[in-house]
């Protein structure tokens, strides 16, 4: 159960925009630090299977805080996203309702 979660969150991460991404890994903005990998290598790894990863890297750091940080980052991505939406659908309804024309 826990790695089918992991895996979707894989999914939002590797699917969202660069700057979705820097949002979500800010240690300013967040309370919470969380970290993530640079490298190209490691990232298609990561994308392939997690696990195969965390296991070469010599479970350092952990399974469970791999797979907490994938969560945390996907969860900031989604939120992200569903903010800057709502923002972009109030917009639009306000400029539609500041159009109207009265017969």
């Amino acid at each position: 159960k826990r790695r089918f979660k992991v895996e979707l969150a894989l999914r939002v991460i590797k699917n969202s925009r660069p700057m979705l991404m820097e949002r979500a890994l800010d240690g300013k903005i967040h309370k919470k630090r969380v970290f993530w990998y640079k490298s190209k290598e490691e990232l298609d790894v990561l994308f392939k299977s997690y696990y195969m990863l965390v296991e070469r890297m010599g479970f350092h750091p952990p399974l469970f805080e791999v797979e907490e940080n994938i969560i945390i980052i996907a969860k900031r991505i989604v939120d992200r996203e569903a903010e800057i939406v709502t923002r972009v659908q109030s917009r639009y309804v306000h400029r539609l309702s500041s159009n109207k024309t009265i017969f």
